[in-house]
């Protein structure tokens, strides 16, 4: 019984080993985020573990993905998004962190001017009815895998019901009494999402 014991406890440790010694070009990339693996650098862990409110991967390839999340700080803390980059040829690292505006209502990753560099873009909305600034846009385009630098948009008179990402184009669909508007931003300039398009719906 007892060398059974310790022949199921080598077995163990063997197992456990051979896991820590996993080489650098087996990271997962394509799949499920373990906050665990985030560069020691960032002190975002024990944010991210704490809760949620959004999560979402994007995928540019194969080799590399981004990872959205927002969350609230413990104890009164505000609102932040964190974008971390995974990908094959390296450990998974925070791109940007920075306070939020509301709550993510959609995310996506496009490349509007082709240069072969996406845009990491998503749209949050506040849910208090008296809120001044009831809606975000941010907008990152990605120069580096692990750097980005942010966007403007421009020809957006109002705060926008709702934006999403259709046929490469950022559409947001603005309310005015009775009357919706459709406002298609086609174009990327100068670090300008610019309008293109304006139809009433």
């Amino acid at each position: 019984m007892i060398r059974l014991i310790l022949s199921a406890f080598v077995i163990l440790f063997v197992a456990v080993s051979c896991n820590r010694n996993v080489k650098k070009d087996n990271i997962q990339v394509v799949g499920d985020f373990d906050s665990s693996f985030i560069a020691h650098d960032t002190a975002n862990e024990m944010a991210i573990e704490t809760s949620y409110e959004y999560f979402k991967t994007l995928n540019v390839s194969e080799k590399l993905v981004y990872d959205l999340g927002a969350y609230n700080e413990p104890i009164g803390g505000t609102n932040e998004y964190v974008i971390i980059m995974r990908g094959a040829d390296n450990q998974p690292d925070t791109v940007v962190k920075a306070a939020l505006s509301g709550f993510i209502k959609s995310s996506w990753l496009c490349d509007i001017n082709n240069n072969g560099q996406p845009e990491l873009m998503f749209y949050s909305r506040q849910i208090k009815p008296d809120a001044k600034n009831r809606g975000e846009f941010v907008a990152y385009e990605m120069l580096k895998p692990d750097s980005g630098v942010k966007l403007e948009i421009t020809g957006l008179e109002t705060e926008p019901d709702t934006m999403y990402l259709e046929d490469n184009k950022v559409i947001a669909i603005s309310s005015t009494g009775n009357v919706k508007t459709k406002l298609i931003f086609g174009a990327l300039k100068d670090r300008k999402l610019i309008l293109t398009q304006k139809q009433k719906l």
